[in-house]
């Protein structure tokens, strides 16, 4: 077997670039009605998607991976927001 396929944890798979990855590398969003919303705990209710907290990932995502995962229309503002939020996360990240 191919040890790189292994990890110690849990892994899933980026909506902007679609690369399988540890799921503590992602930042999970989560959508209550039409809002976007930062899931640090990755204990909020509902479906959830994944994206690396990189420019090139949020990109690719709000157009069109985050309507791809939840099934549905994001409004233009909820993209804004969300996109924000992930950056804001990436560098509080960078702080520690």
């Amino acid at each position: 077997m191919n040890p790189s396929l292994h990890s110690d944890g849990p892994r899933r798979t980026c909506v902007g670039c679609h690369t399988v990855d540890e799921q503590r590398a992602l930042v999970r969003v989560t959508r209550d009605g039409e809002k976007l919303h930062v899931d640090d705990s990755c204990r909020r209710d509902g479906r959830g998607a994944y994206v690396h907290a990189r420019s090139s990932c949020l990109s690719r995502a709000t157009k069109g991976g985050f309507s791809r995962s939840f099934r549905t229309a994001i409004p233009g503002a909820s993209i804004t927001s969300i996109h924000q939020q992930i950056l804001n996360v990436r560098s509080e990240g960078s702080n520690e």
